[in-house]
């Protein structure tokens, strides 16, 4: 259970900035385990939101409180094709 909190605080906090989650998944588990367990595509509605999440002190408290959970960043500006 105190995971899915950690989740909801985490979900408020990206929202709070004005963040969607566009994509979420897992690697399939015959994966090398060196891969990224999950892969997150978040979008920000510009870099300005992006830099208010980075220091919100919601955010601090939750990565100090449980330790930076995600092993590998990038951070790509991208624009959105149609499918």
């Amino acid at each position: 259970m105190p995971r899915l909190r950690t989740r909801t605080r985490c979900c408020r906090c990206n929202a709070d900035h004005g963040a969607r989650v566009i994509y979420r998944a897992r690697r399939t588990p015959d994966q090398d385990e060196a891969l990224p367990f999950e892969v997150h595509v978040t979008w920000f509605p510009n870099e300005a939101a992006f830099e208010a999440y980075l220091d919100d002190p919601r955010r601090a408290e939750l990565v100090e409180r449980f330790g930076e959970v995600f092993t590998s960043k990038q951070i790509v500006e991208v624009e959105m094709l149609s499918a």
